[in-house]
C-alpha cells in the first residue's frame, strides 16, 4: 500500500493527515483517471466489504471481483469490479485467493473484510487498484493486501437485501493454489 494509516488507532490528528494526503492524491489524479473510476474512491460502504466471488480469465486478461458492501443505514449492495487488460502478480493473486478462500462456505466464523483501498496510476498509464483486508479478528491492525493493474476498470452496484453472502465451496475456483 502506498498510503500507510496511523499506527496509533486513537490518534485523530494522524488520521486526519492520512485522509488529507490520500484526498490530495486523488485530486492530482483528476483528469488522469477516468471520472467513473474516481467515483469509486468516494463510494460509501466499501469498508467491511466481503468477497462474494472472484474469477480470472487469463486468456482474455479479465478479472472480476464481487464484494458485498454497505451497512444498514445505506443498504447493502454487491460492488462488481470488472478489470480488463488486467495484470496481477502471482504473489498478489495468491493473496486474493487466500482471502477469498478464508471465507467458509457457510460464512461461519471470521470472514476477511475490506479495510481500505487505494486508486493510483502506474508509470505506463495503467489503473492500479490496491485493496487491503482485515484478516485477524484479534489483531485487526494486521492485514493483507493485493494490487490489480488494468487498462480499463468498470464497476456497478447491485442492490442486495442484506450483508449475508451466498454459500460457495470456492469463491475463486480458477485462482492459483494457496498451498
Amino acid at each position: 500500500m502506498k498510503f500507510q494509516p496511523p499506527v496509533r488507532i486513537e490518534d485523530a490528528n494522524e488520521w486526519a493527515k492520512f485522509r488529507e494526503a490520500y484526498m490530495c492524491h486523488l485530486e492530482r489524479l483528476r483528469g488522469t483517471l477516468p471520472a467513473h473510476v474516481l467515483e469509486l474512491a468516494y463510494l460509501e460502504g466499501i469498508e467491511d466489504g466481503l468477497i462474494v466471488e472472484v474469477s480470472h480469465n487469463r486468456t482474455e486478461h479479465r478479472l472480476k471481483l464481487v464484494l458485498r458492501c454497505g451497512y444498514i443505514q445505506i443498504g447493502y449492495y454487491d460492488l462488481v469490479l470488472l478489470y480488463e487488460d488486467v495484470e496481477i502478480s502471482l504473489e498478489h493473486e495468491r493473496v486474493l485467493a487466500q482471502l477469498a478462500r478464508r471465507t467458509p462456505a457457510d460464512c461461519s466464523g471470521y470472514v476477511p473484510e475490506v479495510y481500505r483501498f487505494e486508486l493510483d496510476v502506474t508509470e505506463d498509464g495503467r489503473i492500479e487498484h490496491r485493496i487491503q483486508f482485515h484478516v485477524y479478528p484479534e489483531q485487526a491492525y494486521l492485514s493483507d493486501w493485493f494490487a490489480i493493474r488494468c487498462r480499463t476498470l468498470r464497476w456497478e452496484k447491485i442492490s442486495r437485501p442484506s450483508h449475508i453472502i451466498p454459500a460457495l465451496l470456492d469463491r475463486f475456483p480458477d485462482g492459483p493454489s494457496t498451498e
